[in-house]
């Protein structure tokens, strides 16, 4: 989605809007997804990739004007389904706030979102996250900061994040140990812009938070 918004055409018109353009842009990304599988697949036993679509935290706007929800399901599902045939366990990521039901009723197995900073815009969607959960679906917590922040932060830090955003989302009616069960921890977003000493500590902290997960410390 977020590739076929921003790549033109000779007319500068996004090539989502072109058919034959699209479908190459969908099949591409999915081919990818696929090459990425096999090349982790000799390192990990259950290999995860994710789609990132920061374009969709405009999804409702000008900027997705004559764009329809089953544009939306249907381009991800199909780059989704190419991944599981690869033998990978997809998810798709949006970095902002976006139509968290419309992510739901996808086919993807993980929903990645940013917890520090937009964690009440996934409890807006809590009947579709709920539905997502029981179905099977996994969320993937955003809960460590990928900014010059992770400096300060500290595991106690993410810690009561996680731990107040259960809460939250229990509040709005989803099952909070199910909430649990099916949780993943990750970055807010990629670390591109840390020097490799925070994007170390962004893992680190990631670390040690899965060691005390193993002791029932989370």
């Amino acid at each position: 989605m977020s590739f076929a918004l921003t790549v033109t055409d000779e007319q500068k018109k996004p090539i989502f809007y072109h058919p034959i353009f699209r479908d190459v842009a969908v099949k591409s990304a999915g081919l990818k997804a696929l090459w990425l599988i096999e090349q982790c697949k000799p390192l990990a036993e259950n290999v995860i990739v994710f789609f990132d679509e920061p374009s969709l935290s405009a999804y409702g706007s000008s900027a997705f004007l004559g764009v329809s929800e089953s544009d939306v399901t249907e381009s991800l599902d199909e780059v989704i389904s190419l991944a599981v045939q690869g033998g990978g366990f997809p998810g798709v990521h949006c970095c902002g706030n976006t139509d968290w039901g419309l992510i739901a009723r996808t086919s993807t197995r993980i929903i990645n979102f940013d917890a520090v900073d937009y964690m009440e815009t996934i409890a807006i969607y809590s009947d579709k996250i709920a539905e997502f959960l029981e179905r099977g679906g996994w969320l993937a917590w955003g809960a460590v900061p990928n900014t010059e922040r992770v400096e300060v932060e500290t595991v106690d830090h993410v810690r009561v994040r996680v731990r107040e955003g259960v809460d939250l989302l229990a509040k709005a009616g989803i099952d909070p140990t199910l909430l649990k069960n099916r949780m993943i921890l990750t970055p807010a977003c990629g670390c591109a812009g840390l020097t490799p000493e925070q994007t170390e500590r962004v893992y680190r902290l990631l670390f040690d938070l899965d060691v005390e997960a193993k002791e029932g410390l989370v």
